[in-house]
């Protein structure tokens, strides 16, 4: 869970690494009540079907999930991401390993890194009319 209150256009970076057992394929979703889970359907690089997809035991860096314009999530105190293992999406109904040589396992892992959320900052009403009662006073004494 991670507040984006004060913020639009949030955009998630990460790394990701698995081992060659763990699942090839993962599922990003993300809530904006906190409890129901949205699918995201990633695209890009090292995706496949709206899934991240990995075919090795490496680094992955700079995996980018672009938030702006997908509704509720600006300025919401229950915002919140997840990242699971998914099915192979030919399958439907079983993990395939991130190594083709290797065999799924419940023990394979996968490691996060650099997981970092940004986003626009937002002013907030009293800043905003500060400012513009500001400018106003410079421009009446400027005026005179």
């Amino acid at each position: 869970m991670v507040s984006t209150s004060g913020y639009t256009d949030v955009v998630l970076t990460f790394d990701q690494r698995n081992t060659n057992t763990a699942s090839r394929y993962w599922e990003l979703q993300y809530t904006t009540d906190g409890s129901a889970w949205t699918p995201y359907a990633v695209s890009g690089a090292n995706t496949n079907g709206g899934l991240y997809e990995f075919t090795a035991s490496t680094w992955v860096n700079g995996l980018t999930v672009d938030f702006t314009g997908v509704s509720g999530v600006d300025n919401n105190a229950l915002f919140g991401v997840r990242i699971l293992a998914a099915y192979d999406p030919a399958s439907g109904t079983s993990y395939s390993p991130t190594n083709t040589g290797s065999t799924y396992g419940t023990s394979g892992t996968a490691t996060f890194d650099y997981v970092t959320f940004s986003g626009t900052s937002v002013p907030e009403p009293g800043r905003l009319a500060l400012l513009v009662f500001g400018i106003a006073g410079f421009g009446l004494r400027r005026r005179r």
